[in-house]
């Protein structure tokens, strides 16, 4: 009989989408026995009477260093992945300097390589302002691009260099560069025109309580940018990822597109199936984010889109 260096056993293991009684052998850091068979090895856990669940797989994340170093590094943040059962990260791009070159991207997998703790993949930053980055860029290693539609933020220019496409023309431009090396690009779906317009005429209104976060990002900003982005994806070609989706249009719009064969898949987070607007009047600006907490029928109406299978990710 073979013996491992780990064994886990459990009267409560998920496999295949149910709980059973069994044994996992661990050989070298990787599981390779699954068995209701008794398993020897140097360490045994036994987890009698708790449930033992595979590592899950965060598709979004966000490790700011360099550049934000206190916020967050890859040592900090994979460790507090592993920490809450994740063994898988997939980080997106916002650091000093963004990914956009394979320089860039190669600094930044040597520098991950030496601290995270868990599995790594990594988005590439696509932008109209580093074109000719794009095609290098997808033989770097990346699994997917990611894309901003709206200008650096005031004081930010450096976080989105080669990160952004403010503008229809540019967005349409980026897309078809991007379709050309078939890697999938991923966009954060809100018209920035519209919202400036809506922060500018509540701010003028006195209206700048949390609340009045939401009401400057209506559902329609995402829905306009959302079916815009499906069209030209529609269009040029490209595969794409629209991300953390808040509202259920976008869903039905996302499902459309499928069904004209355009390759798009969905994204949405916790914080929008668990949370409503509410929260914002309850913790205040501890409840900002973009897109915004919605309203509790399209919170619900978000449960359905996961329950029916239509919300991919």
């Amino acid at each position: 009989m073979n013996k491992f260096d780990l064994v886990i056993k459990s009267d409560k293991i998920f496999v295949d989408g149910r709980l059973i009684d069994c044994y996992i052998g661990v050989k070298d850091g990787i599981i390779t026995a699954i068995s209701k068979e008794k398993l020897e090895a140097d360490k045994v856990i036994d987890a009698e009477g708790k449930m033992v669940l595979p590592g899950t797989v965060d598709p979004h994340v966000h490790i700011r260093a360099p550049g934000h170093d206190e916020r967050e590094t890859f040592e900090s943040g994979s460790k507090d992945a592993a920490l809450g059962g994740v063994t898988t990260i997939i980080e997106m791009p916002i650091s000093v300097p963004p990914p956009h070159s394979p320089e860039i991207v190669e600094k930044r997998m040597n520098v991950a390589d030496k601290e995270v703790v868990v599995d790594i993949a990594f988005f590439g930053a696509a932008g109209t302002d580093c074109l000719d980055d794009i095609i290098p860029c997808a033989k770097s290693g990346i699994v997917a691009f990611k894309t901003f539609l709206h200008e650096a933020p005031p004081g930010r220019k450096e976080e989105f260099i080669g990160l952004t496409a403010p503008n229809t023309g540019d967005q349409y431009e980026l897309m078809e560069k991007v379709a050309q090396t078939g890697v999938m690009i991923g966009f954060h779906a809100e018209n920035n025109n519209m919202i400036n317009k809506n922060i500018a005429r509540l701010r003028s209104e006195g209206k700048i309580s949390p609340i009045y976060h939401g009401r400057s990002r209506p559902p329609v900003v995402e829905i306009e940018t959302a079916s815009k982005i499906l069209l030209f994806a529609e269009k040029t070609g490209a595969k794409i990822e629209m991300c953390h989706i808040s509202t259920p249009e976008v869903v039905e719009l996302v499902n459309e597109a499928k069904c004209k064969g355009v390759y798009a898949i969905v994204e949405t987070c916790p914080h929008y199936l668990f949370l409503n607007e509410n929260a914002l009047e309850k913790v205040g600006v501890f409840a900002k984010c973009n897109p915004p907490l919605r309203s509790e029928e399209e919170r619900q109406g978000m449960w359905e889109m996961v329950n029916d299978g239509s919300i991919d990710i």
